[in-house]
C-alpha cells in the first residue's frame, strides 16, 4: 500500500530568522561605516579647497605685482579672506563655493600671520574646518607649530584643521 506523503512548500521558521539576522549584520555594517566614510569625504573637500585657495592666490599675485592678499597682516590681513574679502570672492566668482563641507558656512579664518613671525602658537586650528594663514612661511612639521618662519620667499602658506587624522593639514603656495 501506498501512501501518499503531502510535502507541504514554505520556509521553516529557522531560514527565516537565519535570512533576518544576515539582513540586520548587513545593515549594521553600512550604519557603523556611513559616518567614517562622511568624515573622510569632507577631510578631501578640506584638502581640496586649500589647493584651489592657493591657486586663487597666486592668480591674485600674479595680477598685483607678486603681491599677497592680505600680507600686511593683523586685522587688515584677515579681510581678503573672509566674506566680501578679495580673496572669497575671486573664489566665488562664478557661483563656485568655498565652504566647509560640516556646516555649509564660509570657513573660519581663526589667524592671518604677517611677514617676519616666528611663533604660531598652533595657529587657532582647534576645530575642523578652522584656516589659519601665514604670510611668507612654510608648513611646519610638528602638531603644535603648522607653520614655519621661511626666509623671505614671497608665499603664504594655508593650514586647515581636520577631523579623521586630527590636527591640520598644510599645504605651501
Amino acid at each position: 500500500m501506498n501512501k501518499l506523503v503531502k510535502k507541504e512548500k514554505g520556509f521553516t521558521i529557522i531560514e527565516v530568522v537565519l535570512v533576518l539576522a544576515i539582513a540586520g549584520l548587513i545593515f549594521m555594517v553600512v550604519f557603523l561605516a556611513v559616518p567614517g566614510l562622511q568624515r573622510s569625504q569632507r577631510d578631501t573637500q578640506r584638502r581640496q579647497d586649500v589647493g584651489r585657495l592657493i591657486s586663487t592666490i597666486t592668480s591674485i599675485q600674479s595680477n598685483n605685482r607678486g603681491d599677497i592678499p592680505g600680507s600686511e597682516g593683523g586685522t587688515e590681513g584677515v579681510v581678503p579672506y573672509q566674506a566680501g574679502g578679495q580673496v572669497i570672492d575671486e573664489l566665488q566668482a562664478g557661483g563656485s563655493r568655498f565652504n566647509d563641507p560640516s556646516n555649509q558656512g564660509l570657513y573660519n579664518v581663526v589667524a592671518v600671520f604677517a611677514s617676519g613671525e616666528t611663533s604660531y602658537n598652533n595657529a587657532g586650528l582647534d576645530n575642523a574646518g578652522d584656516f589659519a594663514i601665514a604670510i611668507n612661511a612654510n608648513c611646519g612639521t610638528s602638531a603644535a607649530d603648522p607653520f614655519v618662519e621661511a626666509g623671505g620667499a614671497n608665499n603664504a602658506s594655508f593650514a586647515v584643521g581636520m577631523v579623521t587624522e586630527g590636527g591640520y593639514y598644510c599645504q605651501q603656495g
